[in-house]
């Protein structure tokens, strides 16, 4: 009868705990954001803003990884690329706040080379409001590339 159960349990417990981390490996990690805005601003310095645009919007590609996709914005925060959201790009999003007020667009564009800006987004995978964190770098032109990771 032990044996049974133990048996059982050598099945039943990896079918539990293995979606879990499953569902974990779908959140990629801040160290994996900043590694990713890094190479956008390299990549947006070497060939530009125009090719920088382009590539960022291609769809899939080394530009988008589960959870992470570059954003571009211009000096006054005008989104030049959000591959998450294109119906975006071209719009101003420098008056854009958090569910709790805070202008997170204003501080991005005050990063002086680069850094961490935390603000609550709703999350499209979960649909709930959850702390977010960017990694902004400044570009040579004033505006700034980023990506973000939600904190696990």
């Amino acid at each position: 009868m032990r044996s049974r159960i133990l048996a059982a349990l050598m099945i039943a417990v990896p079918a539990i705990v293995q979606p879990a981390f499953a569902q974990k490996a779908e959140r990629a990690s801040m160290d994996e954001a900043k590694a990713m805005a890094t190479k956008a601003a390299v990549y947006a310095r070497d060939h530009g803003r125009g090719e920088g645009v382009k590539a960022f919007m291609a769809p899939g590609g080394q530009w988008h990884d589960r959870d992470l996709y570059v954003f571009m914005l211009d000096s006054k925060g005008v989104s030049l690329a959000n591959s998450a959201s294109p119906s975006m790009v071209g719009k101003d999003r420098s008056e854009l706040q958090d569910v709790s007020g805070k202008y997170f667009v204003k501080e991005f564009l005050k990063v002086k080379a680069e850094a961490w800006v935390e603000y609550l987004w709703r999350n499209p995978k979960s649909d709930e409001i959850e702390m977010k964190t960017s990694y902004v770098v400044k570009l040579p032109d004033g505006g700034v590339v980023g990506v973000g990771a939600y904190k696990q």
